[in-house]
Order: C-alpha cells, then sequence, then structure tokens
C-alpha cells in the first residue's frame, strides 16, 4: 500500500477534474451538434444521418440521433404539450408519442383539441399496439411539434373539427 503526500492528492485530483471538465465540453459540443442537425431537419432537410461511431466516441447514446434525425419530435411515453389547432390553443395534455416520435392520439386528446373522435381511437389514457393515424380519416391532418417549447400545433380541415366543442371558436384550417 502507498501513502500519497497532499500534494501528489491535488495533483491527481485537479488532473481527474480535468478531464471531467474536458469530457463535459466534448459533450456539450456532440449535444449542440446534434441540436443544430435537428433545427436544419425542421427547417427543410429531408433526413439527417448521424455518424454513430463518433457519436460513440464522445460517449453519446446512437439511439438518440436515431430519435432526431427526421427532426424536432417528442420523446417515446407520455409527454405534458401545449395543445394548439390551427394555430388556436387549445390548452395542455398529456400526449403519448411512440419510439418514432408519433403522435399516439387517443379520444381524450382530440376532444381536448376539438376534434371529432374517428371510430378506432383508443378510449382515453388507453394504449394501442399501434398508433391511430389520422392522415387515414383526415389526408390533409398536419402535425408541428416544437419539443423546445412543449407545444404541439395540429392543423386538419373543417370537417375534423366538433362543432359541439368548439363552440363557435376560430380554428379555420389555414387553406380555407
Amino acid at each position: 500500500m502507498s501513502l500519497m503526500l497532499p500534494t501528489q492528492a491535488t495533483k491527481l485530483g485537479k488532473r481527474s477534474r480535468s478531464r471531467s471538465k474536458r469530457r463535459i465540453a466534448t459533450t456539450m459540443t456532440a449535444i449542440a451538434v446534434l441540436c443544430n442537425a435537428i433545427s436544419l431537419s425542421a427547417a427543410g432537410a429531408e433526413e439527417v444521418i448521424f455518424d454513430e461511431a463518433a457519436l460513440r466516441a464522445q460517449g453519446i447514446d446512437p439511439e438518440l440521433a436515431k430519435q432526431f434525425r427526421l427532426g424536432a419530435t417528442f420523446l417515446a411515453g407520455k409527454n405534458m404539450v401545449m395543445l394548439s389547432v390551427n394555430g388556436a390553443k387549445r390548452g395542455k395534455y398529456s400526449a403519448l408519442f411512440n419510439h418514432e416520435g408519433q403522435l399516439c392520439p387517443d379520444a381524450g386528446l382530440l376532444r381536448r383539441a376539438g376534434l371529432k373522435v374517428p371510430p378506432g381511437v383508443p378510449k382515453e389514457g388507453k394504449a394501442a399496439d399501434v398508433c391511430f393515424d389520422l392522415r387515414e380519416v383526415w389526408p390533409q391532418f398536419t402535425l408541428e411539434p416544437d419539443p423546445s417549447t412543449g407545444t404541439l400545433n395540429i392543423i386538419v380541415p373543417q370537417e375534423a373539427l366538433d362543432p359541439d366543442v368548439t363552440n363557435g371558436a376560430k380554428l379555420i384550417h389555414p387553406s380555407g
């Protein structure tokens, strides 16, 4: 067993802190690169492909890059979002997203959004094996997710709006 002098222990502590600072700086740089690629993707690029080996070398799980390759998405699971429909705020809701960042709507989310509930949509709080694709019912259905602000804008045609829920609110589809 070897004993260290206080000055040796201090030098080792400084080296360890220095390594930790470098590791943190490298990780922050890699995260900044991911965020930049995400904003480029959201700005119109079709798909961003990350170098998985480079991410691993920086200590970042490549699965994180797969999550963001198609642009801004919410992480898998339940996420509290601020809903808006055709630009009109509709309140907060705990929305479910799958591993690809796809919204898995339930009846509660659609009611909160002031939309009709098509047959086959799971009841509120019930997860389905496969996410219901609202584009099958409303081909013009579009999502504009913004995880950085926690907002989810849903764009739908007029026929998707439930007149009993919207109570005359101005939720006109942007194209009409």
